[in-house]
This record gives C-alpha cells, sequence and structure tokens, in this order.
C-alpha cells in the first residue's frame, strides 16, 4: 500500500490508498474523550469546503488501509472510531446505521462502555469507557 500527501486531501489530512479506493485520515496524538473527539473531527474540515468525522470502519478496504496508516505512524495502542452503543444496547456508527462487522469486535458489554476503539496492534475494535484516548480522523471526498 502507498501512502503520500496529496492536494485532494485537506490541509492535515494523509491521502492513504486502500486497494479499491482512496481514503482521508488524520491522526490527532492529544487524547480527548469520545465526544470531543468526534466534535474536533466534524470542525477540522470546517473552512476547508469538505466535512469530516470520526473513522467509520464500513468496509475491510478502509480496515486496511486505517491499520496500515497508524501503524506507519507508529500510533498509540487505542485511537477512538466511530461507535455508539445506545439503550438499546445496539452499536451504531454516528449516522445511527447499525454497525457491520468489518472490524473483529471484543465487547464487554458493560453499562458504561459505550465507545468504540480501534486497536490496530492486535486489529481488533472493542469498547471502551468514556476515557482519554488518541483519535483518527476521516475526510469524506
Amino acid at each position: 500500500m502507498d501512502w503520500t500527501a496529496y492536494e485532494r486531501c485537506p490541509s492535515g489530512y494523509t491521502e492513504v490508498r486502500g486497494k479499491t479506493t482512496k481514503y482521508c485520515f488524520q491522526l490527532f496524538w492529544v487524547p480527548e474523550y469520545y465526544a470531543a473527539a468526534s466534535r474536533i473531527c466534524r470542525e477540522s474540515t470546517a473552512l476547508q469546503n469538505s466535512t469530516s468525522e470520526l473513522v467509520k470502519l464500513d468496509s475491510l478496504d478502509k480496515l486496511d488501509a486505517l491499520e496500515y496508516f497508524l501503524k506507519t505512524l507508529q500510533s498509540p495502542e487505542d485511537v477512538w472510531i466511530q461507535g455508539v452503543r445506545g439503550n438499546d444496547r445496539v452499536w451504531r456508527y454516528e449516522d445511527g446505521s447499525m454497525m457491520n462487522s468489518v472490524c473483529p469486535t471484543t465487547t464487554s458489554d458493560k453499562v458504561d462502555e459505550f465507545n468504540m476503539r480501534f486497536r490496530p496492534y492486535i486489529r481488533t475494535c472493542s469498547d471502551r469507557v468514556d476515557s482519554l484516548f488518541s483519535f483518527a480522523c476521516e475526510a469524506n471526498l
């Protein structure tokens, strides 16, 4: 997989070429709680005529690209990605659609663990109580 900065991505984002699609990712190293991380992602491209959000792992191609990107940057062990468990105990993306099973997921199903993180070094998504973690955003092209 080849990754280089291209003009297509908003400022601060890196284009990562998956097998079928190109993605624009940005890793924020400063840890934040989930809600703040989500807001920062949405605001990070507001002045660049683009939209962005926490990474939504909805395809195997994107999972592979994000894993490669994070490992290349020697990222922290855990990063926030999209994933919220509601009162109905169903995992959903932030747009309300149900999460698919692209990322191997381990969940404790504890009441206070209702956000999703990605662990690139063991290629797993897992639930977590709201804590301070670095986070990964994607810009929508």
